[in-house]
This record gives C-alpha cells, sequence and structure tokens, in this order.
C-alpha cells in the first residue's frame, strides 16, 4: 500500500495498526517499488537512477515489450523442447530410461503449466519457477542437470547399439 500525495507517491506503508503506522519514504534511491501501468497492464520494479536524485523521476525496469509474439515464440520453443524429450523418451529401450525421460516431460510441462495459469489469473500465485528463464540459480542448476541426465541416458543407449 502507497501514501500518496497531490504530487504522487510519497511513501510505502510497511506496518499498520491501531495507534500508528510505519512508512518508508521513497526517496531512498535504494528502494524499489513494484508497480503497474494501469491502461497496458506492463509491470515491473520502478527504481531511481543513481546519477539522477531527482525524485520526480524514476524509472521503470524489466518492462515485457515483447508482448503476443514474444510469448508465442516462448511457448514454441517450450513445444519444441518438450516434443524432443518425448522422442528421446520414445526410442529408449529400457525402462527406466523411458520412465526418467518421461518424468522430465511431465516436470517442466507442469512448471510451464502452473506458470501460464498465474500469469493469466486463473491459478493462484505460488512462487513456482518458470524453466530456464526464471531468475535465480537453484532451479536453473536443477533444470539443466536434469536434462544433462536424460541426454546421458540417452548417449548411453547409442554406445550399447554399437
Amino acid at each position: 500500500m502507497g501514501v500518496v500525495s497531490e504530487e504522487g507517491v510519497v511513501g510505502i506503508v510497511k506496518n499498520v495498526s491501531p495507534q500508528y503506522s510505519v512508512i518508508i519514504p521513497i526517496l531512498n534511491p535504494k528502494i524499489e517499488i513494484s508497480c503497474k501501468f494501469t491502461k497496458s497492464n506492463y509491470s515491473g520494479p520502478l527504481v531511481w537512477n543513481s546519477d539522477d536524485y531527482d525524485y520526480r523521476y524514476a524509472g521503470l525496469n524489466d518492462i515485457a515489450r515483447h508482448g503476443f509474439w514474444g510469448s508465442t515464440l516462448v511457448l514454441l520453443l517450450y513445444w519444441g523442447l518438450l516434443m524432443r524429450i518425448l522422442t528421446i523418451a520414445e526410442r529408449q529401450r529400457e525402462i527406466f530410461n523411458r520412465v526418467y525421460a518421461y518424468c522430465v516431460a511431465g516436470i517442466l510441462f507442469f512448471h510451464l503449466m502452473i506458470n501460464i495459469g498465474m500469469v493469466l489469473g486463473i491459478m493462484p500465485v505460488i512462487g513456482i519457477p518458470l524453466p530456464f528463464f526464471s531468475y535465480g540459480g537453484s532451479s536453473l542448476w536443477g533444470f539443466t542437470v536434469m536434462l544433462f541426465i536424460l541426454l546421458r541416458l540417452d548417449a548411453a543407449r547409442m554406445e550399447r547399439m554399437l
């Protein structure tokens, strides 16, 4: 919740009780506020430029600028990855390798579907990472290792055929 004056937003309400409120002033150049444009539904963190300390001018970072075509491209790339994983799963001769490949495809599919549902507002926001896109190292490492293990199992299949 914010505190608004005739000049704009001047603070963020941190704590509220019946007797008092704690307000963080947004003049602090290190503060980052989550903002959203009403007309375009673009959102991102509002930050102040380090070289310009005028409180009236701030910049929105991380605004999604690619819209429909960017989303379509990302979904097509995920679809291609899932189809490739399912192709690898179908050519496995050992049961463990096949089940592992289907599990990798299922994990990626459910992460993707939950993220799409959260963005559309039909599922609750739970903080599950979007594979290979979300910020943070542990999910990136986890998904990468999962795919590398799958590729190694597929390579072992090829070695056994020779």
